[in-house]
């Protein structure tokens, strides 16, 4: 089997992957009792990215020259979507780290 053939599978289940991920965190977003804005980004770039996944996996069964660059793309939303998760635990730790200061607590 060439190399070449898996790649059209792999941007295909990706993309699937990634838009049930952002099906169940906006069902939990849905259910939540309260949710701001920016609760909404991360499933919208998960989204955006599981779409351009899908078309990537679509491209490259056409084999289209394209189709590699649209992977690129999704993954590279993917891992800028991880890295700002990352980004706002360490943001939140600080904060809490200056109230428990603050608090005496700890």
């Amino acid at each position: 089997m060439n190399k070449n053939s898996l790649h059209p599978m792999t941007g295909l289940l990706v993309g699937a992957v990634l838009i049930w991920i952002t099906w169940m965190r906006i069902d939990h977003l849905l259910n939540a009792s309260e949710s701001d804005w920016y609760h909404w980004i991360r499933p919208a770039f998960f989204g955006l990215a599981g779409i351009l996944a899908l078309t990537a996996g679509i491209l490259m069964f056409m084999r289209k020259e394209a189709g590699q660059g649209v992977m690129r793309l999704a993954v590279a939303l993917v891992l800028l979507n991880l890295m700002a998760g990352l980004v706002m635990l360490l943001i939140r730790l600080a904060v809490n780290a200056v109230s428990w200061i603050a608090n005496g607590s700890l």
